[in-house]
């Protein structure tokens, strides 16, 4: 019983962060940066799309709730399920990365949204002319190497566990081979996206050149810190398992959902923080 009940506290937590929160968060700060923005520099814009983007970050909030609706109905079920005295991880471990992707689709779709529209509105703008600045563009110049020191050990400290399990396979188990494939493709997923950040430095047309490298040293630093979350917890549900406790690995799957969602939620939030101005609201955004 204590598996479900776990269970229970670990995925009302992601309701709650993923579905309400996360999309009230993200919305509410869209259009108060779209807001400003306009106010600050392009007070002529047609207030006829303001209206329609502003509709449609209420339509992405509004979807967001109804993933929540989702996922009660789906507790609902799960814990239907987790009273039978033979239930198992495995059908949970299944639906809760297909909820998740459900869930985070809302607040995809209302980045994407803003997005467009800044890039519409910075084109709008009289092009300025840019002078080039030295900035800084290496990796440890936004993190440091002792965190990134400790990714690079929880990758081999992996790899070294899954030898150990190699030689004392539990039923399931995909192979040293498969592990380290899937591991050190999302270490170069994360590679990547350090090396995008870099050489971007943020197209954020809302942002001064400190706020720019801050959300970028930001970014950065969460991409290292999520590659030593994702392999300890993969880590952990295996340990889990040859501890003969395959019960918890939902619990711990749904905590680490929870907690790679709460980094990436800190680096948008600061990537797009954009200082106060002193100016007219426009009226279609603060309705």
């Amino acid at each position: 019983m204590f598996e479900m009940y776990g269970f229970i506290a670990a995925f009302a937590a992601q309701i709650l962060f993923f579905s309400v929160l996360g999309p009230l968060r993200v919305v509410g700060t869209l259009r108060k940066q779209i807001e400003q923005f306009i106010a600050e520099r392009a007070p002529a814009v047609d207030a006829s799309a303001t209206a329609q983007v502003d509709g449609r970050l209420r339509r992405l909030r509004l979807l967001g709730l109804v993933t929540a609706i989702i996922g009660l109905l789906l507790l609902a079920v799960m814990i239907r399920y987790m009273l039978r005295p033979d239930w198992t991880d495995g059908p949970l471990e299944a639906v809760l990365p297909v909820y998740f992707l459900i869930q985070v689709l809302p607040t995809f779709l209302a980045i994407l949204t803003a997005g467009r529209f800044h890039a519409l509105l910075k084109r709008s703008l009289p092009q300025e002319k840019r002078k080039a600045l030295l900035q800084p563009r290496g990796l440890f110049d936004f993190v440091s190497r002792s965190a990134v020191a400790v990714a690079v050990i929880a990758y081999f400290l992996f790899i070294a566990l899954l030898a150990y399990i190699r030689q004392h396979p539990f039923p399931g188990f995909a192979g040293l081979l498969t592990n380290v494939a899937g591991i050190t493709f999302v270490y170069a997923a994360m590679a990547l996206a350090i090396y995008m950040t870099l050489r971007v430095m943020g197209s954020s047309p809302l942002q001064a050149r400190e706020d720019r490298l801050r959300s970028v040293g930001l970014a950065v630093r969460i991409c290292v810190y999520s590659c030593t979350l994702c392999v300890t917890l993969i880590a952990l549900i295996m340990m889990l398992t040859l501890l003969d406790l395959q019960r918890w690995e939902p619990t711990f799957e749904s905590i680490g959902m929870v907690a790679i969602g709460f980094l990436s939620g800190m680096a948008l939030k600061e990537q797009m923080r954009i200082p106060e101005v002193v100016g007219p609201a426009t009226a279609a955004l603060t309705r």
